[in-house]
């Protein structure tokens, strides 16, 4: 391989620099009543913010609000716990215009932008339910136990890796026609945990579930009939295997696991059509809750308790870091990050004793050259 160097200079940043509100010393601020800046309607299927700056970070405050889905201009639909619903919600206007109704806790969100559906899995419900966001109707899927871990599939499918409580060492992964809201087939073997998907390579990806190792399998798929067969595996005495994320370009495949005895992770950056190559890795404090891609693959971004790090992609180093102080917030913890479409907004939940916090945060400048 070639070294090359990343197109962004010196130091990490603080990701809220720009705020000028003395008393919070650089934590997020209360947006404004008004904004000069109009925010278009929701919208599911959004490719792009029509907005791109903010010069402030806007946040929204609930009882119990856990995993979030973000979209353009500040919208996100979270799952709220308190109330089993999902909630849609402008962070930066400070407004809830909706919920979806739902019949359990939910807990997993993943989105299907280009077909309009939501899907939502739950603590410990055998079902996963799709939202169709064309027609507003909401469809429970029954599965044989509850999903652990959600990825999109090709052509409007999805994967649901499910809970081996009560079949363990074995494990099923279903195949659901998300158009239809129907189970395809249910694919039983001794598979891992986490699931992801590359769509190029129609490989799908399952990564140990906590435990004394972190092995990371990859299967070929296909589709008719659904098959997977196995590719390789990545084995590690390394404990505790967390999140599979693969990048939008396909070329970064992440994988977490705890480093050694301590409470540091390693994030690690797998080639994804060869696990056995570590083509670069982050070390960060956990606990971790998640991470993201920019749309262009260039950066990471992943969490540590109430912090937030931005590593490059080409040479991995840290571009920019966050630790959250709220005053009102107490034993803080971050439950899910990513970005709005366009990557101009970090979209955070922040969990605290007694209320979460929705943010808003205008991603740090990242400059445009390729490294």
């Amino acid at each position: 391989s070639v070294a090359c160097s990343d197109a962004i200079p010196g130091p990490a940043v603080n990701l809220l620099s720009n705020t000028t509100d003395p008393t919070h010393s650089g934590s997020p601020i209360t947006p404004p009543t008004s904004t000069s800046e109009l925010t278009p309607d929701f919208d599911i299927t959004c490719a792009a913010d029509a907005i791109t700056t903010v010069e402030i970070t806007a946040i929204f405050s609930g009882s119990a609000y856990g995993q979030t889905v973000p979209f353009c201009d500040g919208w996100v639909m979270a799952a709220n716990r308190s109330e089993n619903t999902i909630d849609i919600i402008n962070v930066r206007q400070a407004t809830r215009i909706d919920q979806i109704e739902l019949t359990a806790r939910p807990a997993i969100l993943e989105v299907d932008r280009g077909n309009g559906l939501l899907y939502v899995a739950y603590d410990a419900a055998s079902f996963v339910t799709r939202y169709d966001a064309n027609d507003s109707s909401v469809t429970d899927v029954a599965l044989p136990a509850h999903p652990v871990s959600l990825a999109l599939a090709s052509k409007g499918h999805l994967f649901a890796g499910l809970s081996n409580d009560q079949t363990a060492p074995d494990r099923t992964i279903s195949y659901i026609d998300g158009i239809n809201a129907s189970v395809v087939t249910n694919i039983t073997g001794s598979f891992p945990g986490y699931v992801e998907f590359n769509s190029a390579e129609s490989i799908l990806y399952a990564g140990q579930l906590g435990g004394n190792g972190s092995n990371l399998n990859a299967y070929d798929f296909d589709d008719d009939p659904p098959t997977l067969t196995p590719l390789e595996t990545r084995e590690s005495d390394a404990p505790d295997g967390e999140q599979v994320i693969l990048s939008p370009n396909g070329e970064n495949l992440v994988f977490v696991t705890r480093s050694g005895n301590d409470d540091d992770l390693s994030v690690l950056n797998l080639d994804p059509t060869d696990l056995s190559f570590v083509q670069g890795s982050w070390q960060v404090p956990g606990p971790i809750a998640g991470g993201a891609f920019t749309s262009d693959s260039r950066f990471f971004l992943t969490t540590s308790a109430t912090n937030l790090y931005l590593f490059r992609t080409a040479n991995h180093t840290l571009a920019a870091s966050h630790s959250f102080a709220i005053d009102e917030c107490i034993a803080a913890k971050v439950l899910s990050v990513g970005f709005s479409p366009g990557d101009n907004f970090i979209h955070v939940s922040l969990g605290c004793t007694g209320q979460n916090y929705l943010l808003v945060i205008p991603t740090p400048e990242t400059g445009q050259a390729d490294p």
